[in-house]
This record gives C-alpha cells, sequence and structure tokens, in this order.
C-alpha cells in the first residue's frame, strides 16, 4: 500500500521531494514525487522478499526489527541525479561531518 507522506509527524522533514511511502515489515521505503507508484511498489516487494526470505509471512532474522527501531528509511529516487541533488539541498550538516554522497547510498 502506497500512502501519502504527511505534512507533520513522521517523514514529513522528507516534504516536498518525497511525497509517498511504502513499507516492508516496518522498515520505510520513501519515494520522489518522479517516481511511479508501480516501481514503489516493486521496491517494497524486493525488500519484503530481502527479509523474508522463506516467505513465511515473518521477517526472518533481527534485520528488520533493527532498522525499523532506528527509523531507517530507504530513498527511492529516479536516479542518482535526484539522490545526490536532494543530499545537496537537504543533509548538508550530516555531509559535513565526515561523510560523503557515496557512503550514504
Amino acid at each position: 500500500m502506497v500512502v501519502e507522506v504527511p505534512t507533520s509527524g513522521p517523514w514529513s522533514e522528507f516534504r516536498p521531494a518525497f511525497n509517498r511511502y511504502t513499507q516492508a515489515f516496518g522498515v520505510t521505503i520513501l519515494a520522489a514525487k518522479d517516481v511511479d507508484n508501480k516501481k514503489l511498489l516493486h521496491a517494497n516487494k524486493v525488500l519484503a522478499q530481502y527479509l523474508d526470505n522463506n516467505m513465511d509471512g515473518t521477517a526472518d532474522n533481527g534485520v528488520a526489527a533493527t532498522l525499523a527501531k532506528a527509523n531507517a528509511v530507504i530513498l527511492l529516487t529516479k536516479d542518482i541525479t535526484g539522490y545526490n541533488s536532494f543530499l545537496e539541498k537537504h543533509l548538508e550538516g550530516v555531509l559535513g561531518a565526515g561523510r560523503t554522497k557515496q557512503n550514504m547510498i
């Protein structure tokens, strides 16, 4: 299920660049405006299969729980240019702390 990112609360700081999200086992995937829902749902299916490899409906190990607990998020953009543009505009503080765009992918 694809849900619109709320204007306040969880994930709102990613608006307007990322306006929709979906979750697999509590792990959130945020989609940029130019990513269509079909691709977002495909990414969600791939993530769910990765987390539940034996497809019994339960995440196979603690990875999903750890990611969900940490409020980890996957940013889905149409291409690397969109991703880099978002980082440069919104995460300069994080990048300035000794991180590079490459290790944030």
